[in-house]
């Protein structure tokens, strides 16, 4: 599966997030392999009327207030959203209690979580509270939007040791962090993810289709 965080920026959001998700639509016809959009909270209706599958949220708070945006309030939209990620590395979150409880309502609400981890003692720490979430991903903070390396290439023993843990627990493993190519995708799949989760590569492609296109082929009949 190929997560695509639209992120904030102006490229991927309003009349550009439609012709990202239009963009994306196309692709998702001539492949396999699942792609699950991630747009801005303010894009999601719009995102809805052009994309058939799931789509997911950018991040979730535990409670309510001004500029949060609380699980029961993701509840809400469930019919548009299918799932979360958290502890982004852009937006972590104030200990791993706190994300523990907000896993737990999201599991509660039956929304999908990605919890992302920069290092694997990071995962170890989530893993702690015994609270599952449905994803965790890899990704070091320090390759994020990396235009000269990835967590694939500069780290695929970290990868591997990713995997392991995390099968132990029955939790499948993404990876993120620099993902801008197909041998980047492959490597990936062949330590044990099951997913990628890619940004920059996506949204500053001239051809969105046939960059989507490039990764999914990475997966090589997996789906």
């Amino acid at each position: 599966m190929i997560f695509v965080n639209f992120k904030s920026s102006v490229r991927s959001t309003g009349a550009n997030a439609e012709k990202l998700i239009k963009a994306l639509a196309v692709a998702q016809k001539e492949t396999e392999v699942p792609i699950i959009p991630v747009p801005h909270d303010l894009d999601v209706y719009m995102c809805r009327e052009n994309w058939p599958g799931e789509l997911w949220a950018q991040h979730a708070d535990f409670n309510g207030g001004t500029g949060k945006n609380p699980v029961e309030t993701l509840k809400e939209w469930h019919g548009k959203i299918s799932g979360v990620f958290l502890n982004h590395s852009e937006h972590k979150y104030d200990g791993y209690t706190l994300l523990s409880k907000v896993i737990n309502q999201c599991n509660e609400y039956e929304l999908k979580t990605l919890v992302f981890a920069s290092s694997v003692d990071e995962i170890d720490k989530i893993l702690e509270p015994k609270i599952i979430p449905t994803y965790i991903a890899y990704e070091p903070a320090e390759l994020i939007a990396s235009n000269e390396t990835s967590v694939a290439k500069s780290k695929p023993e970290s990868i591997k040791e990713a995997a392991d843990l995390l099968k132990k627990q029955g939790i499948p493993l993404i990876v993120g962090a620099g993902v801008k190519d197909l041998e980047d995708v492959k490597k990936s799949i062949e330590l044990g993810a099951v997913g990628v989760a890619v940004s920059s590569a996506i949204i500053h492609a001239e051809d969105v289709k046939a960059k989507v296109l490039e990764l999914a082929s990475g997966f090589a009949g997996k789906f």
